[in-house]
């Protein structure tokens, strides 16, 4: 069995062993701090290479930092019109749908899918996006993970209905280029 290279610099991240041998890498936030029990964000999934884990790691610690120091009150994002801060407006806005649903709801469904889109289209413009990116990305999204592999449409629908969902919510916000 290949061991799993550790991931640099990564705080607050743990591996838990999967039930097919796997490992599966999660961003816990009380092994950042033990002040982040009341934190929203408890627990999230990472996914990709190492390196693009430890970089998602970061960014949430920071954010958790972030709002340890503020004593716990969201501090607003700024919008700079790419998805990638659209996702994080999304989730750190008290007033969003995102927490308006179950936490395991949020943890199964909507924190991996709004993973992948960060980390596969986060740093893409809104207002400059075509009917024609969207359909690439689906297809991305659907590929099989091994070659010759099953498609994974349900992966691949459920991050387009995610990424409509977060662009409802930036219509709703008024933020530039979402409507």
């Amino acid at each position: 069995m290949p061991s799993t290279p550790p991931l640099p610099d990564a705080p607050g991240v743990r591996r838990r062993r999967r039930a097919n041998a796997d490992v599966a890498f999660y961003w816990i936030a009380t092994a950042v701090s033990r002040a982040a029990k009341a934190y929203p964000l408890k627990t999230v999934r990472l996914h990709g290479d190492p390196e693009a884990m430890a970089a998602r790691a970061r960014v949430l610690t920071a954010e958790l930092n972030e709002w340890l120091a503020n004593h716990g009150r969201a501090v607003p994002r700024p919008f700079d019109s790419t998805i990638g801060s659209l996702i994080r407006c999304y989730q750190h806005d008290e007033e969003s749908p995102y927490h308006q649903v179950k936490p395991s709801t949020r943890k199964k469904d909507y924190d991996p899918s709004l993973t992948i889109l960060e980390l596969a289209v986060g740093s893409k413009r809104i207002d400059v996006l075509t009917g024609s990116d969207f359909v690439r990305w689906h297809r991305k999204f659907a590929e099989p993970k091994v070659k010759g592999g099953p498609r994974r449409l349900r992966r691949a629908h459920s991050a387009m209905k995610l990424l409509r969902t977060i662009m409802r919510y930036g219509m709703s916000e008024r933020y530039p280029g979402c409507g």
